[in-house]
């Protein structure tokens, strides 16, 4: 049996790593699923010492969600939402990696009240299938408010023999990345820098 904060675990974990600081402080139970599996059913069980109420878990701090909209062969745009649901204003780095088909209008990103709390610090135009365009944006998004950045597209005609191997899914753009300093660690869970936690066989 393994004592944690406000349970037991049953059987006990093979290993216990500890990540975090004290505002986040996390007690990770680690099982070596090659020993657990080669007997019996394994089953982990929590038992707790007392009744247990779940509590209602806080948002996060910053939520960003990211769509496509448009519709047909022709044109549509990228659509960013940046949510900070927190007292502060939080300052964004947006990095974009677009497709080379996608032929972006930069100005469409760009309004009068966008410009004042935001600019371009990177880009790096595409080059016909050898080089995709990167957008880097530094943006302020003021606590407790929504921030909706979009980029607006057309796309190449491409060669039959470079369409996607199932067309019918449309095309499929990589993920963006959103850095910044969040001013709490709240719904964070940050591991151990020393050292990982997937071991080896």
């Amino acid at each position: 049996m393994q004592e944690m904060k406000k349970f037991t675990l049953e059987p006990a974990p093979h290993q216990v790593e500890e990540s975090g600081n004290e505002a986040s402080h996390r007690r990770l139970a680690v099982y070596d699923t090659h020993m657990a599996l080669n007997g019996d059913p394994f089953s982990i069980d929590a038992v707790y010492s007392d009744h247990h109420i779940y509590g209602m878990v806080s948002p996060p701090i910053l939520h960003v969600s990211r769509f496509i909209t448009g519709y047909g062969q022709e044109g549509g745009s990228i659509t960013v939402k940046f949510t900070n649901t927190g007292p502060e204003p939080l300052t964004l780095v947006y990095l974009e990696v677009v497709p080379w088909y996608l032929r972006l209008f930069l100005h469409t990103s760009h309004s009068a009240e966008q410009l004042e709390s935001m600019y371009v610090a990177k880009l790096v135009t595409a080059r016909d299938r050898e080089l995709p365009w990167l957008y880097e944006a530094v943006l302020e998004v003021g606590p407790r408010t929504t921030r909706e950045l979009s980029l607006e597209f057309n796309r190449a005609l491409l060669k039959w023999l470079e369409y996607p191997p199932d067309a019918n899914h449309g095309f499929y753009i990589p993920a963006a990345t959103v850095s910044t300093i969040l001013p709490s660690p709240r719904n964070v869970s940050v591991n151990s820098l020393n050292e990982s936690t997937l071991k080896g066989k």
